[in-house]
């Protein structure tokens, strides 16, 4: 076993010059702040991700209520050919790739 020991100046330049995470301070902590929404999110700044969902929900319901039953089979139209286009590419993908 080496006896070899650091010295404090070796064990001071080993040490980052800043942290590699900013520490956060806790939920409970005076002056805590929320972290950035990201760009194109509908969340507003302190709503929980439960409370983000609700609203949505909500919002939902509503779009649900209004909308007509034209708008309703156009969406419909949309969504089965969206599936389509994943089963197709699906099934060529299956062809190119080797089975893993």
């Amino acid at each position: 076993m080496s006896s070899w020991c650091p010295t404090l100046n070796q064990v001071e330049a080993a040490q980052p010059k800043h942290a590699p995470f900013p520490q956060l301070p806790s939920a409970g902590e005076e002056g805590h702040k929320f972290l950035p929404l990201p760009h194109g999110s509908e969340q507003i700044v302190g709503e929980t991700w439960q409370e983000f969902f609700q609203c949505l929900e909500a919002e939902n319901k509503i779009h649900l209520k209004r909308e007509t039953p034209k708008d309703t089979q156009t969406c419909l139209q949309r969504e089965k050919a969206a599936s389509s286009k994943l089963v197709l590419i699906s099934s060529i993908l299956s062809e190119i790739l080797p089975s893993l």
